[in-house]
C-alpha cells in the first residue's frame, strides 16, 4: 500500500470512528462560532435578582461601562452617563438618563455610523458562522460525503479514498474560516474600544485613528490572503467529487449514490458563493468604517459641554419576577425594553452598592440586540466587585465581543470636581 492509500486508510478509519454509536470525541476550545450561535436567539429564561427592593434601588447610579454597540447607538459622545430612578406610587419607576456632550454632531454622527458597520460586520461572520455550523448547507454537503464514502468503501475503495479526501480537505477549509472568524472577532472588538475612545473624547483623536485604521487595513489584509485560497481549496475538493459522481452516474448499480453526491455538490457550491458575498461585504464595511473615522479630521466639536437628559418610566413585567422590568423613553416611539437587574452588591445595605442590568430583543433575520451594564453609586467600582460582575455574565453564558464588547464608561474626575456632571443630580 502506498502512501495515498495508507493516508486514506487512516481516513476511513477516523470517519468510522466519528460514526461508531458511544464515540467520544474531546471537545473542541469555544470559538466566536460556538459562542454566537449559542446566543443566536434571546435566552428564554434568565435568572434574575427577584429579591430587589425598588425603594433601595433608587436614586442615583454611574454607569461604570456598557456594551460598545449600545454605547455608540444611545450615548455617543458622552462622558459622566448616570442615571436617577425614582420609585411612583403607582408602583413604576421614574427614569431619567442624563450624559454630558463631549462631541459635536459630527464627531457623534461618525461613531454612531462607526458602531453600526461593527455590527454588520459582526452579522456577516455570524452569518458564515451558521453555514458552517453543523446545520450549515455545507455540514450537510460533508455528511453526504463521508457517508457514501463508508458505503462504498467495501465496493469502490479508490472511489471512496477520493471522497475522503476531498472532505478532508473541505473539513481543513472549514476550521481555517473558524480560526480566522475568531480573529476577526477580536479585530472588530478593537474597533469598537477605540470607536468609543473617540465618543468620550479619550486621547487624541489623531492616535485613535490611526491604531483604527491600522487594525481595518489588517482585517483586509488578512481576507485577500486567505479568503481566495481557501474558495481555491474547497472548489478544488467539489470538482473532485462532482468528477467522481459523473462516472459513478454511468453505473447502473451507483447511479442512487451519485445523485447523492451531486446534492452534496450543490450545497457545498452554495456555501462558496455566499462565503465570497460576506467576504465582499465585510472588506467594504471595513473600508468605510476606516474612511470614517478619518474624517474626525473634520469634527469642530461645536455645541460640547451641554448636557442632556432623557426621562423615562420603567415597570414590573412580572409581578412575581421584580428583577424583571421593562422600559419605555419619552420620544421614542419603540416597544418597551427589557430591563433585567441580574446581579446586585452589598444586597443587605440601607441601599444597593452596584448592579448588574441586562436586556436582549430579538432582531429578525440579524441575530439579538442585549446592552448589558454595570451600575455604581460610585463613580468607580472596585476591580473585586467588577470581576464577580464580570465571571458572574460570563457563567450565565452572555459574552461581550465582537461589537457588542463591553467597554469602559468615562466617569472624568475634572467633571466631577467642576460640577458639570452634578447637573444630572436632580
Amino acid at each position: 500500500m502506498g502512501e495515498r492509500g495508507l493516508t486514506c486508510l487512516l481516513l476511513l478509519l477516523l470517519i468510522f470512528q466519528t460514526l461508531r454509536p458511544g464515540s467520544c470525541q474531546p471537545p473542541a476550545p469555544p470559538t466566536f462560532c460556538s459562542r454566537t450561535l449559542s446566543r443566536w436567539t434571546c435566552p428564554a429564561t434568565l435568572p434574575t435578582f427577584d429579591q430587589v427592593d425598588l425603594n433601595k434601588y433608587s436614586g442615583r447610579w454611574y454607569e461604570i461601562g456598557s456594551n460598545g454597540y449600545f454605547k455608540g447607538l444611545q450615548e455617543a459622545g458622552g462622558e459622566c452617563i448616570s442615571a436617577f430612578y425614582t420609585p411612583q406610587p403607582d408602583g413604576s419607576i421614574q427614569v431619567f438618563n442624563g450624559q454630558t456632550r463631549v462631541l459635536g454632531a459630527l464627531g457623534t454622527s461618525l461613531v454612531r455610523g462607526i458602531s453600526v458597520s461593527a455590527a454588520g460586520i459582526c452579522q456577516n461572520a455570524r452569518q458564515i458562522c451558521s453555514e458552517i455550523s453543523p446545520m450549515g448547507s455545507i455540514s450537510q454537503g460533508i455528511r453526504i460525503i463521508q457517508q457514501v464514502a463508508t458505503n462504498i468503501s467495501q465496493s469502490y475503495y479508490e472511489e471512496s479514498c477520493v471522497l475522503v479526501e476531498s472532505k478532508a480537505k473541505i473539513d481543513s477549509s472549514l476550521m481555517t474560516i473558524d480560526k480566522g472568524l475568531d480573529s476577526l472577532s477580536q479585530s472588530v472588538s478593537q474597533i469598537q474600544v477605540l470607536n468609543i475612545k473617540l465618543s468620550q473624547a479619550e486621547g487624541k483623536a489623531k492616535d485613535e485613528v490611526a491604531e483604527l485604521t491600522k487594525i481595518a487595513a489588517q482585517v483586509n489584509n488578512e481576507i485577500e490572503d486567505n479568503i481566495p485560497a481557501l474558495l481555491e481549496s474547497i472548489a478544488s475538493a467539489r470538482k473532485k467529487v462532482t468528477e467522481l459522481a459523473g462516472k459513478l452516474y454511468q453505473k447502473d448499480d451507483t447511479k442512487e449514490i451519485s445523485q447523492q453526491l451531486f446534492r452534496a455538490v450543490s450545497s457545498i457550491q452554495e456555501f462558496e458563493e455566499s462565503l465570497s458575498g460576506h467576504a465582499a461585504t465585510i472588506r467594504a464595511t471595513v473600508a468605510a468604517t476606516a474612511d470614517s473615522a478619518a474624517s474626525f479630521a473634520y469634527e469642530k466639536n461645536e455645541g460640547v459641554g451641554g448636557f442632556y437628559g432623557l426621562y423615562g418610566k420603567a415597570v414590573a413585567a412580572n409581578a412575581t419576577a421584580p428583577g424583571k422590568l421593562s422600559v419605555t423613553f419619552e420620544g421614542i416611539p419603540t416597544p418597551p425594553g427589557k430591563y433585567w437587574i441580574l446581579k446586585v452588591a452589598d444586597e443587605k445595605s440601607e441601599s444597593y452598592g452596584a448592579a448588574i442590568v441586562y436586556g436582549c430583543s430579538d432582531i429578525p433575520g440579524a441575530g439579538t440586540y442585549q446592552p448589558l451594564f454595570f451600575l455604581s453609586r460610585e463613580p468607580t467600582l472596585s476591580e473585586d466587585v467588577n470581576r464577580e460582575f464580570t465571571d458572574y455574565v460570563r457563567s450565565l453564558g452572555i459574552y461581550s465581543e465582537c461589537h457588542e464588547v463591553f467597554v469602559p464608561s468615562s466617569q472624568p474626575a475634572s467633571f466631577m470636581v467642576s460640577g458639570i456632571c452634578k447637573l444630572a443630580n436632580i
